[in-house]
């Protein structure tokens, strides 16, 4: 299991990147379905891949989930006790591979 802290995590023209530290590796959601479930945005990923030495690898996705909170308050996740910060993000993804890819944190920036 690898485990990343202070990922640098951006949405760059609707695509979903997140940077390691060291700015070697970046996990990319590249297409999503995504709509609205009460103040959150609740996206599907279904194109990913990952950049690494130059190069950028497909990842099959198998399904996972993804909530962003928009707002600029904390806010609790349905039937749940997760709560997102302002900006914040949540998401689980599961390859064919059966790797696993968990992020929780804060948007670091968002470019249009």
């Amino acid at each position: 299991m690898r485990v990343y802290h202070d990922v640098a995590i951006n949405i760059v023209h609707q695509t979903l990147r997140v940077t390691s530290a060291d700015g070697k590796e970046t996990f990319v959601i590249n297409h999503a379905a995504c709509a609205y479930a009460g103040v959150f945005e609740h996206c599907t990923p279904l194109r990913i891949s990952l950049e690494r030495g130059g190069t950028t690898r497909a990842l099959d996705a198998a399904g996972g989930t993804i909530f962003i909170n928009p707002t600029k308050h904390t806010q609790t996740l349905s039937n749940s006790s997760t709560q997102l910060p302002p900006h914040g993000i949540s998401m689980t993804i599961s390859t064919k591979n059966n790797t696993y890819i968990t992020v929780n944190g804060q948007i670091d920036g968002l470019v249009r």
